[in-house]
């Protein structure tokens, strides 16, 4: 059975088609008009599988666990020092809510560094399962077994063992205004800006294989 585990932050990008003279040998312009027309082909927008669940109609179908496993991806990892800036902005806006200042007193800035930490562990244990998981893929599609198959979902179930215990561990970890807001922030911001399409069986590169998050990666 198939898990569902392709989940993408949706971006569009409009591209505008501008007509030009063609240039011609002896240096002179002949209008399009007068020359072969070269009609634009319209963009063609790929359509969403059956099934697919489209987060900004309904957030409340997007599981806990894809929505903090993105977060989790966002936050984590290599990155260089303005990189790691923008996150910790990032991550003080969404801690503070409505309230995104240092001398509130409903913002605690140790929340920051706290799931920072929690970004890091996710980070340390889910790199290992998503470096297995790509080899597994390089050597065996497009045409995986059933065994490869199986081997797959184990390594995805860790995962998802992985982000529920780091979920369980927030409120340990953070304020009780701080953990309000985080939940807020994926449930009104996330999870609106995801969606999820069954996942397909394609080989490395192809559309349904982009490793590195967790939308693209299972």
């Amino acid at each position: 059975m198939q898990r569902r585990s392709t989940f993408i932050l949706i971006s569009i990008l409009a591209l505008a088609a501008i007509s030009m003279p063609i240039s011609v040998g002896s240096g002179k312009s002949k209008n399009l008009k007068t020359a072969k027309k070269q009609i634009p082909q319209e963009k063609r927008v790929k359509e969403d599988p059956p099934g697919t669940i489209q987060g900004k109609d309904n957030p409340a179908l997007i599981p806990d666990n894809v929505a903090y496993s993105m977060l989790f991806r966002i936050i984590s990892g290599p990155r260089s020092d303005d990189d790691k800036k923008r996150i910790r902005a990032y991550i003080r806006q969404t801690m503070a809510g409505s309230q995104n200042c240092d001398d509130c007193p409903a913002f605690d800035n140790s929340d920051v560094d706290a799931l920072l930490a929690v970004g890091d562990e996710f980070y340390q244990k889910v790199n290992v399962l998503d470096r297995q998981a790509k080899q597994i893929k390089d050597r065996n599609w497009p045409n995986p077994g059933s065994q490869v198959m199986v081997q797959l979902a184990q390594l995805q179930q860790q995962k998802e063992t992985i982000v529920t215990e780091l979920i369980q561990s927030l409120p340990d970890r953070l304020s009780v205004q701080g953990l309000r807001n985080l939940r807020q922030h994926i449930s009104e911001r996330m999870k609106r800006r995801m969606k999820m399409t069954p996942n397909t069986s394609v080989p490395p590169g192809g559309p349904g294989w982009l490793p590195g998050s967790p939308s693209k990666h299972h």
